[in-house]
């Protein structure tokens, strides 16, 4: 079998943009994975510094890494997609290329969405490292950076919330009020179920309403151990403020267009692109509504800050990776 007309049960996806002091240790963590019927497809986004070297270094000597390269910078969310538009695989996961996976994720992951045909998405608990793959220490209420940055606890509640249920509204609702951090956006899902999906769209916020639209469409599973490793060091994403990561989304964003409403739209029409019945999604627009009325998300709304929905009072963060 060649090359071209292999067709691997997982693929995944890395986009990278200026990713070279983590990048041997993130591919070094997919590439020894215990499962071993998986394609590694990295999309440069047109890096300036020793991403390219890397990476040809790597797709060289493995066969199951392969590495396009952008001629320019189109963006994150769109670096995204671009991996899973080059994806063959039955399954997919992106991958951060700051963050690692234990040896057994794949197979974890992928034993629970082979168990459960109605399961769209299977990931796993998480913890956290710093920039130099050392544990980050608990301080009571979560953990602290080498820097003493607080971080908060991750999510281990998500194997007994109701992620199961047959209803998409009670999906949907869970989604929409409990998920915090979308980690589960680095799961592994059904590409069939995920290409059915708007992916990641132009505007800030888009992973957690792609992740409302896969809680529409079926359910998720958890491996409960801490499989994935996030990694929190000063470059990260999450630094950036609300205007700088939709810059970071989308080169073309303006600050006209209120990250907000992109938002609550992009959670009305992943309603609509379902067949459901008028009750169901009455119901789906119902927890949509209960969305609006949480108290953290009017903090985000009114008080000033880096998160601020608005941008109202948003800062430039020293996080350079736009």
């Amino acid at each position: 079998m060649t090359r071209e007309s292999w067709q691997p049960q997982v693929s995944v996806g890395m986009p990278v943009y200026n990713g070279d002091a983590f990048l041997r240790e993130a591919f070094d963590s997919l590439l020894g994975q215990t499962f071993g019927d998986f394609e590694l497809v990295v999309s440069d986004n047109a890096s300036t510094d020793g991403t390219q070297e890397i990476c040809e270094e790597y797709a060289r000597t493995d066969s199951r890494f392969r590495y396009v390269r952008q001629e320019q910078n189109i963006g994150a969310n769109e670096n995204f997609n671009e991996v899973v538009r080059l994806a063959k695989g039955r399954y997919f996961r992106w991958a951060a290329d700051d963050d690692v996976c234990l040896p057994t994720y794949l197979a974890e992951t992928y034993a629970l969405l082979e168990k459960d045909p109605d399961a769209v998405l299977a990931h796993c608990f998480t913890s956290y490292i710093d920039e130099y793959s050392k544990p980050l220490e608990a301080d009571g209420t979560g953990f602290r950076t080498s820097d003493g940055e607080h971080v908060d606890e991750p999510d281990q509640s998500v194997a007994v919330r109701p992620l199961r249920s047959p209803l998409p509204h009670v999906r949907l609702k869970d989604v929409l009020i409990n998920t915090r951090w979308c980690f589960e956006i680095f799961g592994l899902m059904r590409r069939e179920a995920l290409l059915r999906t708007a992916l990641q769209q132009t505007f800030y916020g888009t992973d957690k309403v792609l992740l409302a639209e896969l809680a529409l469409l079926g359910t998720w599973r958890v491996a409960e151990e801490p499989l994935w490793l996030r990694r929190c060091h000063p470059g990260a994403s999450n630094h950036m403020s609300v205007w700088q990561k939709a810059k970071w989304a989308n080169p073309d964003a303006k600050k006209s267009t209120l990250p907000v409403t992109r938002m609550v739209r992009g959670y009305a029409d992943a309603i609509e692109r379902q067949h459901f019945s008028p009750m169901e999604r009455a119901q789906c627009y119902r927890a949509l509504a209960v969305l609006a009325v949480q108290p953290d998300k009017f903090r985000k709304l009114l008080v000033p800050g880096p998160h601020n929905y608005f941008g109202i009072g948003n800062r430039p963060s020293a996080v350079a990776r736009l």
